[in-house]
């Protein structure tokens, strides 16, 4: 009985560890995939909230429109203008707030965007939570 014992406890050890090892080999493979550009622009994204009006790879709100391909569309150099000041493009016209961010921010998100093109690195991207009901994050609605 004793013997039965050792050898439970022993497998239920080497598939805890098994587990363990597996994860932490998945999660090192998903940070490795992804440059640190876009990892910062990724965590720019959402600490602005970003996916509770756009949409990346299907995931995020449908209030605002889905930028996905929006690098294709409009070119870095128009982006980067715009994520500074966007009410300067479409006076009277847009709703997104101008945001706050640095240089180095802008061209984390234009970094992430630019991988959400590229289906390969799209594969690797983290998934993105969105609260709140149609892409409305209703913790920070008024």
């Amino acid at each position: 009985m004793r013997l039965s014992k050792w050898f439970f406890v022993g497998c239920v050890f080497v598939a805890l560890t098994s587990i363990v090892a597996l994860t932490g080999m998945a999660f090192l493979a998903h940070s490795a995939a992804i440059s640190d550009e876009v990892a910062l622009g990724h965590t720019v994204w959402v600490a602005n909230g970003c996916e509770s009006c756009h949409s990346v790879l299907g995931q995020g709100g449908t209030y605002a429109p889905d930028l996905t391909h929006i690098v294709a569309l409009r070119g870095a150099d128009y982006l980067q203008e715009f994520f500074v000041n966007p009410s300067a493009f479409h006076p009277n016209q847009r709703i997104m707030p101008r945001l706050n961010i640095t240089h180095d921010e802008v061209q984390g998100v234009l970094a992430y965007l630019q991988s959400a093109q590229d289906s390969s690195a799209a594969a690797n991207l983290p998934q993105v939570q969105v609260a709140g009901l149609g892409g409305l994050n209703v913790a920070s609605a008024p």
